[in-house]
């Protein structure tokens, strides 16, 4: 018996064995709601928008997706199955030392979370002027 806590046990559930989904609870259904539309969109976009209002009933929305799929569908489709890339994390460039920067945080008042805003949208005026600020406490 597959676990429906867990997202493709839910999914295969939904496919596959009608008689374990008849009886899931509404609040186990709608646990998946956000990810299983996420998946349909996939395929379904149209649909999928209809379905997304924010005051329709989630299990609801799931058992319209389960009748009609398994009406088109013998098994669970490849399309739910979609490999993701994830992202790289981008290398930081060492443009001034760490210790400038704290340094600086300090003089002014900033904390790191907002040099690492501000290197994000202003980076080239940022990096400058960290550098101008390295700069300015080496000499």
């Amino acid at each position: 018996m597959k676990d429906p806590a867990k997202l493709f046990d839910f999914i295969w559930i939904v496919f596959n064995s009608p008689t374990q989904y008849k009886k899931l609870k509404a609040y186990e259904k709608s646990r998946h709601f956000f990810m299983f539309s996420r998946f349909m969109a996939i395929q379904f976009p149209v649909q999928a928008n209809a379905l997304q209002h924010i005051k329709i009933n989630p299990s609801e929305v799931i058992d319209y997706w389960q009748t009609t799929l398994t009406r088109l569908y013998n098994k669970v489709p490849s399309w739910m199955y979609i490999k993701m890339k994830k992202a790289k994390a981008a290398k930081k460039k060492k443009f001034v030392e760490e210790e400038t920067i704290k340094k600086y945080c300090r003089s002014y008042s900033y904390n790191r979370r907002q040099i690492d805003t501000a290197l994000r949208f202003f980076e080239a005026d940022m990096e400058q002027e960290l550098q101008q600020f390295e700069k300015m406490i080496k000499q």
